[in-house]
C-alpha cells in the first residue's frame, strides 16, 4: 500500500494561480491606467502667465437683415422718428460684453439710407451729449472722444428699406477703453432750409458697454479651482483616455446667472465642416465672467474630436421694460461660422499602450509560467511521491510486501 500526501501540491497550485492574477491585473493597470498630463497654466505649479490683449482688428462687414427677423426690446413701433437701438446683446436694459461681442443694430425711419458710422465713447452710465456731424467729423458738447469707423460705410450703402434694417458686426474695433460706455450714431444727408446737404447725427438709445479687451475663450484644467488666465488655444495638450478634466473659461461677460454657457462635444474632425453635436455640461459665468465645468471624464473615442462653448440668455422675459431680455441670440459666441474658433478646442488624446496590440501577448505570460510552474511541481511532487514510497517498502523474495503493522503494546505493560 502507497501512501501519498496531495495537500501540500495543491497549495502551492493554488499560490501559482493568485499570484498569476495579480501579475496580470498590475500589467493590465499598468497599460490601460490613464496618466496625468501637466501643461502650462493648467495644473502646473508654475506662474500661470497672463494673456496679451489681441491686436486691434477691424469690425467685420455689416450684413441686412429682414425687418421681421428684429425682436428688439423696448422698441416704439409707433414713434416715427428715426431711431437707432441695440437688438443684441440686451438684457435687463442694458447692453455690454467683451471684444468680439456679436451685435445686432435696429434702424428705423430713416429718411434716407445712413452714410456714416461713428461711435461716441462716455463714462460708464453717462448719458449721451449733444453731438454735430461737421465735414464729416462728430463734434461733441463736452470732453468726450467720437471717431468714425471707415469699414462700416460700403456696407451702409447697401441698406434699401430705410423705414425698418438691422445691422449684424462683431464689437472688434480699434483704441476701445475697458468700462467705458459706446453710443453708435448712424449719419444720413438731409437738405435745409438753404437747401444745402447736412448731415443728421442719430445717437443709439441705449449703449454698449465694454468689459474685456479679450475675446472669450476656453481651455482646459485638470483641478476645479484653476489660476486665473485663459489664452485662446486651437488644442488641447496631449492628453490621456479616461483623464478628468475641467472646462474652464474667462472673459464670458456678462456674468452672474445672466447667461449660460453650453459645453459641446463636436465628432467633427478639424478637417471636416459639421458633425453631430453632443451636449456635455453646462456651466455659469461668475460676475468676473470666469466659469469652471463640473468633471469630464476624456473617452477613448473622442481623440480628434473638438470641445465647443456657446452662450445663450435664460428665457425670463418680463413684461417691464427694464427688464425686458431677449433670449435667441442675445450672445452668439461660440459660432464659428461668426469667426468664433477660440472658443473651440480641439481634442489630442495620446497613443497609450492600451491600444498596444502586444497587450494580449502581455496579458498571457503570466499564465504560460503558471502552467510551466505547475508542471515542474508536478513532477517534483511525482518524484517525491516514488521515493517515499521505496523507503517504506520491504521486498520478500519477488514480491513486495508493506511493512507490518506497528505494534501499540507497551514492552513493560502485562497483558
Amino acid at each position: 500500500m502507497r501512501r501519498t500526501i496531495a495537500f501540500p501540491s495543491l497549495v502551492r497550485c493554488i499560490a501559482v494561480i493568485v499570484m498569476s492574477g495579480l501579475i496580470t491585473a498590475l500589467l493590465l493597470l499598468a497599460s490601460g491606467a490613464p496618466q496625468r498630463s501637466y501643461a502650462a497654466g493648467l495644473d502646473d505649479p508654475s506662474p500661470t502667465v497672463t494673456p496679451t490683449p489681441p491686436n486691434p482688428t477691424q469690425a467685420t462687414q455689416p450684413t441686412q437683415q429682414s425687418s421681421s427677423d428684429a425682436n428688439c426690446p423696448g422698441v416704439d413701433i409707433n414713434d416715427k422718428t428715426p431711431i437707432i437701438t441695440i437688438c443684441s446683446p440686451r438684457f435687463r436694459g442694458n447692453a455690454e460684453g467683451p471684444a468680439g461681442t456679436h451685435i445686432t443694430l435696429l434702424g428705423r425711419n430713416f429718411p434716407s439710407p445712413p452714410t456714416a458710422f461713428y461711435l461716441l465713447q462716455v463714462p460708464s452710465n453717462f448719458k449721451a451729449p449733444s453731438v454735430n456731424i461737421l465735414n464729416d467729423t462728430c463734434a461733441v458738447v463736452g470732453n468726450f472722444k467720437c471717431f468714425p469707423v471707415q469699414d462700416m460705410q460700403s456696407q451702409l450703402s447697401q441698406i434699401q428699406n430705410t423705414q425698418s434694417f438691422t445691422l449684424n458686426f462683431d464689437w472688434k474695433f480699434p483704441v476701445m477703453e475697458v468700462k467705458k460706455d459706446y453710443f453708435i450714431i448712424l449719419s444720413y444727408l438731409s437738405h435745409n432750409d438753404k437747401n444745402e446737404l447736412q448731415a443728421i447725427p442719430v445717437v443709439s438709445n441705449i449703449s454698449f458697454t465694454l468689459r474685456s479687451p479679450n475675446v472669450p475663450c476656453i481651455n482646459i484644467s485638470f483641478t476645479p479651482n484653476p489660476k486665473p488666465g485663459c489664452s485662446p488655444k486651437a488644442s488641447t495638450p496631449p492628453l490621456s483616455a479616461g483623464s478628468k478634466i475641467y472646462i474652464h473659461g474667462e472673459n464670458w461677460y456678462p456674468g452672474g446667472n445672466i447667461q449660460i454657457v453650453h459645453i459641446q462635444l463636436n465628432t467633427c474632425q478639424p478637417s471636416c465642416q459639421q458633425g453631430d453635436s453632443i451636449p456635455l455640461v453646462d456651466a455659469t459665468p461668475d460676475t468676473n465672467g470666469a466659469f469652471t465645468s463640473k468633471v469630464v471624464t476624456l473617452d477613448k473615442n473622442w481623440n480628434g474630436y473638438q470641445l465647443m462653448a456657446s452662450n445663450s440668455v435664460p428665457n425670463n422675459v418680463t413684461p417691464q421694460q427694464h427688464l425686458q431680455m431677449q433670449a435667441d441670440n442675445a450672445l452668439t459666441f461660440g459660432h464659428i461660422e461668426k469667426g468664433d474658433t477660440a472658443l473651440s478646442l480641439n481634442i489630442v488624446l495620446k497613443q497609450g499602450s492600451s491600444d498596444s496590440p502586444l497587450l494580449p501577448v502581455l496579458a498571457l505570460i503570466p499564465a504560460l509560467l503558471s502552467f510551466l510552474l505547475y508542471i515542474i511541481g508536478q513532477r517534483q511532487h511525482n518524484n517525491l511521491s516514488t521515493a517515499a514510497t521505496q523507503r517504506i517498502s520491504v521486498t520478500h523474495g519477488s514480491r513486495s510486501q508493506p511493512l507490518p503493522p506497528i505494534s501499540r503494546h507497551h514492552p513493560n505493560r502485562r497483558r
